[in-house]
């Protein structure tokens, strides 16, 4: 059993800390927010991941919560840094991430401690954190980049069968203490430098965020032509070398992981005075996704004031994060345009809520969002939407238009219900322009 410190209770940090409790560890959960530690202290998550309620509430008896630092700093072997960064108008913001380095470098009291890294940060930035610690505390302290790669909806098998575990180590003393607390995972373990496997993180989101954008280029072609993307890219997916994960055309991708890392690489490269013309290209393709979205919408409907139902607000299904979402982007040029919208998520309406106001009317279920619309668009690949009684969804409506920006419904079940159905590079009767 290791004594582990978690320092920022948010989607990352509580993830690990509630597997890292199972494995019998003991945990000390530390944030600055009291309320989101009361919120915990009463087995209440902030945000939705199937699996991890059920999880935390198991294994409550091996966290420990604080807000304090001094209180669970010294009785830590392993600090793990698990806060957040952003990326704001076009500037990496890791003024969190500094402030939790400095706070824990300034109050060690003993050798030996190790500060394992799961922030994703940029590489100039290793060199400002090992300089930090040096400055605020002159002993033996062990920097560790640690890369978490899991995905919102599915955290916990990703945590506990991931692909690879990377480690960043400069000392034998930190690879030997991780490659024991990752012992009981049975996975390849990457052993590397700091920069490295910082590196790592960024190479893996970028490479998925570039196949999203691909494909969805593709999808414009394949429109273009008459041809189903779905079929070609199955078809495509069966190569090995290329594999069908992400391979999906919709309206692009969103969440706090892909634009993020991926806006993050290309500053890195600003600041070296180099153009990543490919990477570039990525962020342009999924930036027009939105756009040639609303513009295919609004060739259909004209520019009067139509409502329009949406299904979906979060960035993807099994999760309620709206950061970065495409659905909300897409609404919002939809309101500047003058159409009202109606619209259901199934675990992100809260969100929503607060961002729209009573600009738009945020439903309890999906048959209340069509009630009285022009069209319905499919924005999140929730997989209860293909489950709803989609007569039922045709009686209700007051026209039969469907925008699956997600491909999620099958076209030819839709058209012969009787609906004009716009998919994303798909082959039917109704998409090209």
């Amino acid at each position: 059993m290791k004594k582990i410190l978690i320092v920022g209770a948010g989607y990352v940090g509580i993830t690990v800390s509630v597997v890292l409790a199972s494995f019998g560890h003991e945990i000390f959960l530390f944030d600055t927010n009291r309320e989101k530690l009361d919120a915990l202290s009463s087995s209440v998550i902030p945000f939705y991941e199937p699996g991890l309620i059920d999880l935390f509430k198991r294994f409550r008896r091996n966290i420990f919560l604080s807000y304090k630092l001094d209180d669970v700093l010294d009785k830590s072997d392993i600090i793990f840094v698990t806060v957040g960064t952003n990326f704001y108008l076009g500037k990496e913001d890791f003024s969190d991430y500094q402030y939790a380095i400095t706070n824990i470098s300034k109050h060690v009291k003993r050798d030996g401690k190790i500060i394992v890294i799961k922030s994703t940060i940029p590489i100039d930035a290793i060199e400002w954190t090992k300089e930090e610690i040096k400055k605020n505390y002159k002993g033996e302290i062990s920097l560790v980049i640690n890369p978490e790669f899991l995905r919102e909806g599915n955290a916990i098998d990703d945590f506990l069968h991931p692909d690879r575990i990377v480690i960043g180590v400069e000392d034998d003393n930190a690879r030997k203490e991780l490659l024991e607390l990752y012992k009981p995972i049975d996975a390849p373990k990457i052993i590397t430098d700091l920069k490295t496997a910082s590196m790592i993180k960024y190479i893996s989101n970028v490479f998925l965020a570039t196949k999203v954008s691909f494909i969805n280029e593709v999808s414009d072609i394949c429109e273009l032509y008459g041809i189903d993307v779905e079929e070609a890219a199955n078809a495509v997916g069966l190569d090995k070398r290329i594999g069908s994960n992400y391979l999906r055309a919709g309206i692009g991708f969103g969440g706090s992981c892909l634009p993020k890392d991926l806006y993050s690489l290309i500053d890195m490269c600003d600041k070296r005075s180099y153009s990543p013309k490919l990477i570039k290209a990525v962020k342009e393709v999924n930036f027009d996704r939105i756009e040639k979205f609303v513009e295919k919408i609004k060739s259909v409907l004209g520019n009067d004031e139509k409502i329009i139902g949406v299904w979906g607000l979060s960035f993807k299904a099994n999760t309620d994060d709206i950061r970065e979402s495409q659905s909300i982007k897409i609404i919002k040029q939809l309101l500047d345009k003058g159409y009202i919208i109606k619209a259901y998520d199934p675990q992100a309406n809260k969100h929503a809520k607060y961002i729209f106001g009573n600009s738009v009317e945020i439903c309890d279920d999906p048959l209340s969002a069509v009630k009285g619309v022009h069209a319905l668009l499919v924005l999140t690949d929730w997989p209860q939407f293909k489950d709803v009684d989609l007569l039922k969804v045709k009686s209700l409506m007051k026209d039969n238009y469907i925008f699956d920006g997600r491909n999620l419904l099958d076209p030819q079940k839709i058209e012969k219900i009787g609906f004009k159905y716009f998919g994303i590079g798909r082959k039917t009767n109704y998409n090209a322009f």
